[in-house]
């Protein structure tokens, strides 16, 4: 095993057997990649977990036996779906949103319906995920981390709406996380570095991206579950970016 393989199971020594013990955690987009490990995270750590699929009815199925978790299917871009989400999983007390779309293109070059796609999934989706989930909440309390970019921290013109749409996302963080404070309501965020390659690019192995890493080595997805972790276990944080990213946001 080289310095950039992960064991399977290698997020589950980052933290504490039973530290989420009592959590019931919605995580959307969490039959595959990131989202799979961030739910085999949660159930080591304790939690009751929650898996949300739009299309991974497979993946899911099988996540949800490996884990005795309920799964539920949605295309949260559509808004009778994410309210039927709340309704057949009934009340959780933690949401991780997760599920995005990812498309590079030069931001004028990006179609209206592009850009529209964009917005609607990796923008407006998790903010309407977010007012739900307060709403069944009932005045308990809550945490949200919401799944940025590294990006968030410095310019960039090649990443269009997609861009765009985790920026206000961050910005969106920052405002709830103050504004439901008196809630009990905690509302933090992630901003990932290179964790996988895209799907299809597999292959590339990420090699021209690590370029741009002062560490020049992809983020380990243990460390990136541990964050998750910390961030639903720590009842004293919120409004909190978390850069998750080997320094990538480093380079300004």
């Amino acid at each position: 095993m080289n310095n950039h393989d992960q064991p399977r199971n290698a997020a589950a020594g980052c933290f504490e057997t039973g530290q989420l013990t009592g959590l019931r955690v919605l995580v959307t987009g969490g039959a595959v990649r990131v989202g799979r490990e961030f739910c085999r995270a949660l159930k080591s750590a304790g939690a009751d977990v929650v898996i949300h699929y739009r299309s991974s009815a497979a993946a899911a199925a099988e996540l949800g036996a490996e884990l005795n978790a309920v799964t539920v299917q949605g295309d949260l871009t559509v808004a009778a779906d994410r309210e039927r989400i709340f309704e057949t999983v009934g009340t959780v007390n933690a949401l991780v949103n997760n599920a995005s779309c990812y498309q590079v293109k030069p931001l004028l070059d990006e179609s209206e319906a592009e850009m529209r796609r964009q917005l609607e999934i990796n923008l407006i989706a998790p903010l309407e995920m977010m007012k739900l989930f307060r709403r069944q909440l009932n005045c308990e309390p809550g945490s949200v981390v919401n799944i940025l970019d590294q990006e968030v921290f410095r310019f960039s013109d090649s990443q269009g709406g997609y861009s765009l749409a985790k920026k206000s996302l961050r910005d969106v963080t920052l405002a709830s996380a103050r504004h439901y404070a008196s809630e009990q309501l905690r509302v933090n965020a992630i901003a990932p570095g290179p964790v996988l390659a895209p799907a299809g690019l597999e292959h590339c192995g990420m090699a021209k991206t690590l370029q741009d890493v002062p560490l020049r080595r992809p983020v380990a997805m243990s460390d990136l579950t541990a964050a998750l972790v910390f961030l639903l276990s720590c009842s004293s944080v919120t409004g909190q970016i978390l850069a998750v990213d080997c320094g990538q946001h480093l380079n300004g």
